[in-house]
C-alpha cells in the first residue's frame, strides 16, 4: 500500500516534531529565564557579602582620612564581576567615583545597591555600586548554544527512537491489516491468508488483527449459511402460500375491528355526559362480541374503591363485582407498574401471584386481559375482558386494539371529573383574584397602599380643603450603604407605622416610592392643618433611630404640605407638593414647608 501524507506515520512524525520543538523551545527559554535570576541572585549576594565585609574597614579609613586605604578598600570592590562602577559620598565632602561611574538613570540595565558607611552607629557617607545586567547577558548568551545543541540533540534521538518504534510495532502491521481488508471479496469469500507476525502480539493491533481474522472466518461461515437458506426458503414457499388464506382472514378481522373502533370514538366524541352510561353498555357489548369473550367490564377508581361504569356478558344474569374485591390497593399498584396484563389462564400464576390467583379464583375468573386508563400519569380506571368458562385465547391484534380503545376511554371517563374539577378551579380563580387585587394595591413592605389607589383619593379631594403631604426620608440612600437594606427595610415599617398612627384616622397614607410616602388629609379645623406636619415631624424624631451618615444624628423627614383647595389635577397637586418637599429639602431637611399661597 502506498504511503501519503495522511498515513499514521507522516501524522505521528509532524506530531511529534512539532511538540518536541514547542517542548524544547519552553524548556530552554525555562532555562535561561532561571539561568539569568541564578546569575543575578549570585552576583547580587557576591557584591553584598564582599561589600558588606570591607564597610567596617572603609568606615575606619574615611574617618581616619585615609585616602589611600580608602581607595585601595573602594577598588576592591569595583574589581568584582558585573560591577560597572561606584559611588562614594561622605557628609565632609569626600567624593570617589570609580569605573563608569552611577547612572542618574539606571533604568533596566542597572542595578544600584546602596551600603551606608557608619561610625559608632553614625552615618557618615553612602557607597553606591552599580550592577551591570548587560554582563549577566553576555554570560547567557554565552551559555544559549550549548543549551540549544543539547537540547536539539536529546529531541531528535527521542523523535528518532519514536518514530522508530511506532514504525516497527503501528505502521507496518496497520499496513498488513489494511492489505488483508482490501483483499476480502464478499461476491465469492474465497480464503485468505493473514501474516502471523501482525497477529502473533498480544497487543491492541494484534486483538484488532485477530478480529479480523474471526470476523473473515464468521463471513464465510455466514455465506455458506446464506446459501442454505437460500435453498430452504425455495422448500417454505410452498407453506407460504398457505399462510395466506389465514393471514387474510386476520386482515379482515383487524379491518372490521378498526372500523368498530373508529365508530365508538367518534360516539365519545359526540356523546353527551348525560348519556356516557348507556353509550359504555352498548360499546363494552360490541367489544365482547367482537372479541369473543365473556365478561367485559369498564371500571373506575374512587376513593380505593372499585366502581363498574359498565358491565356486560354473554351469560345471563351476570352480576358486576363491586363488593368482591377485598384489595384494591394492589390492584391499582398492578396496573400502576403495568399498563397491560394478560393472564390466558389463571392457574399460571397461582405461584408467581398467589393473591391474585385467589382473589380471580373467587370470582370464578379463569382468564382475564385488563388495559389501564390513565389520566397522565394517574391511573383513573381498568377495561378488563374475562372468560369464566374456559382459558383466554388471545394475541397481539387484540392487545394493539384494546390498548386503542382504552386510550379513547380516557376523555370519557376522566370527562366528568374534570367538569367537577373546573368548577373548583374557577372558584379558587375568583378567590386568587381577588387576592391579587389586594396585593395589587399594598406595598408589600409597609402594608400601606400605593401609588394607584392613592391616586384615585387624591383625585377624589381635588378642589376640596384636603391636605397633600409629601413625606421622603432624609439621606435614606447613606442610610442603607452604613446599615444596609435589611436595616433600611426596617425603618420604612416603623416610619410607616408612626406617620399612620399620628395622622387623623380618616387620613390616606401611601408609599409611592422608594423612601417617599404621601398622604391625603380630609379638611381639618385651622389649628389642626397647622400642627400637623410638625406633629409628623415628632412621631418620627420620637421614633430616635441613629442616623450616623446624617448630619442630625438620627433618621428625619423632610415635609412639602399642599391646600387642595383650587387644584384641579393630580399632576398639578403632586407637582406643588414635590415643589414644596425640594424647598424644606434645600433649606437643611428635618422640616415641613407649606405651599406659600
Amino acid at each position: 500500500m502506498r504511503r501519503s501524507h495522511n498515513s499514521i506515520g507522516s501524522k505521528m512524525t509532524f506530531t511529534i516534531v512539532g511538540v518536541s520543538s514547542l517542548f524544547a523551545l519552553l524548556t530552554i527559554m525555562v532555562q535561561l529565564w532561571w539561568n539569568y535570576h541564578s546569575a543575578l541572585d549570585n552576583a547580587v549576594a557576591d557584591i553584598d557579602r564582599y561589600t558588606r565585609s570591607l564597610l567596617p574597614s572603609m568606615s575606619h579609613a574615611l574617618w581616619d582620612v585615609d585616602q589611600p586605604l580608602l581607595k585601595d578598600l573602594v577598588s576592591g570592590v569595583g574589581v568584582l564581576p558585573s560591577v560597572s562602577g561606584l559611588e562614594l559620598s561622605s557628609r565632609d565632602g569626600v567624593y570617589l567615583n570609580l569605573g563608569q561611574g552611577v547612572p542618574v538613570d539606571p533604568g533596566h540595565r542597572y542595578l544600584l545597591l546602596h551600603y551606608p558607611l557608619s561610625i559608632q552607629e553614625q552615618a557618615i557617607a553612602e557607597l553606591t555600586v552599580a550592577l551591570d545586567r548587560q554582563q549577566i547577558y553576555l554570560q547567557l548568551g554565552r551559555e544559549v548554544m550549548v543549551i540549544v545543541l543539547g537540547n536539539g540533540l536529546k529531541m531528535l534521538l527521542v523523535i528518532y527512537i519514536i518514530l522508530t518504534l511506532a514504525n516497527r510495532l503501528i505502521v507496518r502491521r496497520v499496513e498488513a491489516l489494511a492489505n488483508f481488508a482490501d483483499g476480502i471479496n464478499l461476491s465469492e469469500l474465497t480464503k485468505l491468508r493473514l501474516d502471523p507476525k501482525v497477529a502473533e502480539s498480544r497487543d491492541e493491533i494484534g486483538l484488532v488483527a485477530q478480529a479480523f481474522s474471526r470476523m473473515y472466518q464468521r463471513m464465510r461461515h455466514d455465506y455458506a449459511l446464506v446459501r442454505r437458506q437460500q435453498r430452504a426458503l425455495t422448500r417454505h414457499q410452498q407453506e407460504l402460500s398457505q399462510t395466506v388464506e389465514e393471514r387474510t382472514a386476520r386482515l379482515r378481522w383487524q379491518t372490521d375491528a378498526n372500523r368498530q373502533l373508529a365508530q365508538i370514538s367518534l360516539g365519545f366524541l359526540n356523546v353527551s355526559v348525560d348519556d356516557i352510561a348507556s353509550l359504555l353498555a352498548q360499546v363494552v357489548r360490541q367489544i365482547g362480541e367482537l372479541l369473543q369473550v365473556e365478561r367485559v367490564s369498564v371500571v373506575e377508581f374512587e376513593d380505593d374503591r372499585l366502581h363498574y361504569r359498565a358491565f356486560w356478558s354473554c351469560i345471563p344474569n351476570a352480576q358486576s363485582a363491586d363488593e368482591q374485591l377485598t384489595d384494591v390497593a394492589r390492584l391499582k399498584r398492578r396496573f400502576t407498574n403495568n399498563s397491560m396484563i394478560i393472564i390466558e389462564d389463571v392457574e399460571s400464576i397461582s405461584g408467581r401471584w398467589p393473591e391474585e390467583y385467589r382473589e380471580l379464583s373467587s370470582l370464578g375468573i379463569r382468564g382475564i386481559a385488563g388495559f389501564a386508563i390513565m389520566d397522565g400519569d394517574a391511573l383513573v380506571g381498568v377495561l378488563a375482558l374475562a372468560q369464566v368458562s374456559g382459558h383466554l385465547e388471545w394475541n397481539d391484534d387484540k392487545s394493539q386494539l384494546l390498548t386503542q380503545f382504552a386510550a379513547t376511554l380516557n376523555a370519557l371517563l376522566i370527562r366528568r371529573r374534570r367538569e367537577g374539577q373546573m368548577l373548583l378551579l374557577q372558584r379558587q380563580l375568583l378567590r386568587a383574584n381577588a387576592r391579587l387585587a389586594k396585593q395589587a394595591a399594598t406595598d408589600e413592605l409597609t402594608g400601606l397602599v400605593n401609588r394607584r389607589p392613592f391616586s384615585k383619593r387624591l383625585e377624589q379631594a381635588l378642589g376640596t380643603e384636603a391636605l397633600l403631604l409629601m413625606m421622603d426620608v432624609d439621606f435614606f440612600k447613606h442610610y442603607n450603604d452604613s446599615y444596609g437594606h435589611p436595616a433600611g427595610d426596617e425603618v420604612l415599617r416603623r416610619l410607616a407605622q408612626a406617620l399612620k398612627q399620628a395622622l387623623p384616622e380618616d387620613a390616606l397614607l401611601a408609599r409611592i416610592g422608594g423612601e417617599e410616602f404621601a398622604a391625603v388629609c380630609p379638611g381639618q379645623a385651622p389649628e389642626v392643618c397647622r400642627q400637623l406636619p410638625q406633629r409628623l415631624l415628632d412621631a418620627v424624631r420620637e421614633l430616635n433611630i441613629p442616623h450616623g451618615a446624617s448630619p442630625h444624628g438620627r433618621v428625619s423627614l423632610s415635609l412639602g404640605v399642599v391646600n387642595l383647595l383650587g387644584v384641579d389635577s393630580v399632576r398639578d397637586a403632586m407637582g406643588r407638593a414635590d415643589a414644596c418637599l425640594y424647598r424644606a429639602k434645600a433649606l437643611g431637611r428635618n422640616r415641613a414647608e407649606w405651599e406659600e399661597n
